[in-house]
């Protein structure tokens, strides 16, 4: 009984090493194939990150910031800021434009700044026919030109609005109130 007992054993111990050496040796799965990039949703800069921790207190520091965080300022990028509406105590509605002349479809980052703190951040989409014609834009920079959005602040606080490229270019955005300030 006890031979039958062993040999029971050491066929269990060929037949399990056997298996164990299939699995170990198996080829591999191969990974499925890495979608294509998708360009419209490729992230901003990291330097729009840098750039929105920083205090901005007016438009006549942005040089400096700027050079701290490694962007440039570009004369060929544009933007203005159409619209600024209470829409009740807490939100302020924030429309307009932003337009890299050189660029391609690439989203724009913007950067709202009161008393200095960066109190909101979107990007660019959506077009704009009306910009695209009077800057002559290719149809590839005029893909991603329109923002709005909504953000809170304290009625009177100085707003300064910032454009932010992916290629690391700024510049002000202009508006047709001088200073630009939360409403009431």
């Amino acid at each position: 009984m006890r031979k039958y007992y062993f040999g029971i054993l050491g066929a269990a111990a060929l037949v399990g090493s056997f298996l164990i050496t299939l699995w170990l040796t198996a080829p591999a799965t191969p990974p499925a194939p890495a979608p294509p990039p998708d360009i419209k949703s490729a992230p901003l800069s990291l330097n729009v990150g840098v750039f929105a921790a920083h205090l901005v207190p007016d438009e006549g520091i942005l040089p400096a910031v700027a050079r701290e965080v490694g962007i440039q300022a570009s004369d060929k990028l544009k933007g203005f800021i159409e619209e600024v509406t209470r829409l009740n105590n807490a939100q302020v509605k924030i429309k307009g434009w932003a337009a890299d002349q050189l660029g391609q479809d690439d989203p724009i980052a913007i950067l709202v700044f009161a008393e200095g703190k960066n109190v909101f951040q979107t990007q660019t989409k959506g077009t704009r026919p009306d910009v695209a014609a009077a800057l002559k834009l290719s149809n590839a920079a005029a893909a991603n030109v329109a923002f709005e959005g909504l953000l809170s602040c304290k009625p009177g606080q100085p707003l300064v609005l910032v454009a932010v490229t992916q290629t690391d270019l700024y510049a002000a955005l202009g508006h047709a109130v001088a200073p630009l300030v939360c409403p009431t």
